[in-house]
């Protein structure tokens, strides 16, 4: 479960390919999102919570790379900067050295057969989310002009039949 705050779900969903990739069959690892979302947003002046985007977050875990709540807690304020055990943390090899741009459903596709999480940012409109079943469904382009924010999210499969990711 990973703790959401403000704009970090950038640095959620990257955390979560990370822990999907090198850390499923783990029921011990709990990765510090805040750690990574605090170097997306550590060179801005002043530091606001106000989210960033994917491909910044994979670089930030290419570089630091994703160190375990255990080491610097997700319950410390986005803009704390991580202690040095955090970074050493961090850099353990199992950090996302490499990652590719999909550009439509197909490429998701080929990349979730292949074992491989896909995150990707949204339209977030919380009226297309069924409130019984938590699934989202594809707001209608006049839902997505209303939408104000995206959202990042990690898809790590799909059902054709029922037409969800």
């Amino acid at each position: 479960v990973y703790l959401q705050r403000g704009g970090s779900c950038t640095s959620n969903a990257v955390c979560g390919c990370d822990h999907y990739i090198y850390h499923r069959d783990s029921t011990t690892w709990d990765p510090s999102t805040i750690f990574a979302y605090y170097n997306q947003k550590r060179k801005e002046k002043p530091m606001l919570d106000d989210g960033s985007n994917v491909e910044d977050a994979l670089k930030i875990c290419k570089k630091y790379g994703v160190c375990s709540s255990k080491v610097w807690s997700n319950d410390n304020p986005f803009n704390k900067m991580p202690s040095k055990e955090a970074y050493k943390n961090g850099l353990k090899g199992k950090e996302i050295k490499k990652w590719y741009e999909v550009k439509n459903f197909k490429q998701i596709k080929q990349a979730l057969v292949s074992g491989y999480p896909v995150a990707v940012a949204v339209a977030w409109c919380f009226k297309s989310i069924d409130p019984i079943t938590h699934i989202m469904n594809s707001p209608s382009d006049k839902e997505v002009k209303k939408c104000l924010e995206g959202h990042a999210v990690v898809i790590v499969g799909y059902d054709d039949d029922k037409k969800t990711t």
